[in-house]
């Protein structure tokens, strides 16, 4: 793990508000195209604290979303002081990693451990504000999937009534064509009636499933909405 700092501090000279979701929403999704949220192999000085080495290495953070987090345990040994306070830092841009690589399959579980980790860092003086802000924004993204889903398990509960109902005529239609020619069908050989309903039953199973898989998907989004809310 040895790599040189950047021999020239980068100029910062963006103002966004860490409690505006949209702003702070299109400056991470910036930074995490242009790859500058990743947490490369670094060495620091024995000469350099922890706050001016990390402000050095990633300055689109932290000159942004400046950090003071408190020195709550005091070690007699310096090195060992350092080295819970970078174990701090990285831990605070670990988790602004995460966030920002956030996606609509994320679980329940997932966001419920993001919010104790939030907690974590703030109770150390950090200032997590933006990392709310952007979950409030991802909580609003993930309201309007919510939306399209139910829409879209609307329109497959309808057409699954539809087909029960047309199985139901078709299987009636089946009992009386079997009347009406029986005795004079060949062997192997069904209805008309009979063949219809075999592929209607096939795209009713079908339908069943996708269904039983957008009320899971609604269990899903229902549950992770409902921790995000609680980070607020």
């Amino acid at each position: 793990m040895i790599a040189s700092p950047p021999a020239k501090k980068q100029k910062i000279q963006i103002q966004i508000d860490p409690e505006k979701p949209m702003e702070v929403h299109s400056y991470l999704m910036k930074l995490k195209e242009d790859n500058k949220l990743e947490l490369g192999p670094l060495q620091r000085s024995e000469e350099m604290s922890v706050k001016e080495w990390m402000e050095m290495c990633y300055p689109h953070i932290f000159r942004v979303f400046p950090q003071n987090p408190k020195e709550f345990f005091q070690f007699s040994d310096k090195s060992k002081q350092n080295e819970f306070l970078y174990c701090q830092y990285w831990l605070f841009l670990f988790e602004v990693r995460n966030i920002v690589s956030m996606d609509y399959s994320v679980s329940p579980d997932y966001v419920e451990s993001l919010g104790k980790v939030i907690e974590t860092l703030e109770m150390q003086g950090f200032d997590c504000r933006f990392m709310r802000s952007e979950m409030v924004l991802i909580g609003n993204m993930m309201k309007k999937q919510q939306e399209i889903m139910l829409a879209e398990r609307d329109v497959i509960a309808k057409r699954t009534v539809n087909l029960e109902k047309e199985l139901q005529d078709l299987a009636k239609q089946k009992s009386k064509e079997e009347l009406q020619y029986k005795g004079q069908i060949e062997p192997n050989k069904l209805p008309c009636a009979a063949l219809e309903q075999e592929y209607v039953e096939v795209i009713l199973e079908r339908h069943k499933k996708m269904l039983a898989s957008k009320e899971e998907e609604g269990k899903r989004l229902d549950q992770v909405l409902e921790k995000i809310n609680q980070l607020h």
